[in-house]
């Protein structure tokens, strides 16, 4: 069993890399049926949910005043 990772917290051996393979994908398409549900039900995307609220705290906290 040889160690490919070792960063101070975890060791993982080859056999976990290789099982690690695929979790991407399986998050890519977990993310697009969590966005599509979400567009469905309120009509809105996710990242128009974001941005909506980046907005609303830009213009609290961050407000310029032009005299």
């Amino acid at each position: 069993m040889e160690m490919v990772l070792n960063n101070g917290f975890s060791e993982i051996a080859q056999e976990e890399m290789t099982k690690i393979d695929g979790g991407f994908w399986g998050s890519l398409i977990a993310g697009f049926i969590i966005d599509g549900a979400i567009s469905a039900i309120t009509g809105k995307s996710a990242g128009e949910w974001c941005a909506d609220g980046i907005g609303y705290v830009w213009d609290k906290y961050f407000t310029i005043t032009c005299y």
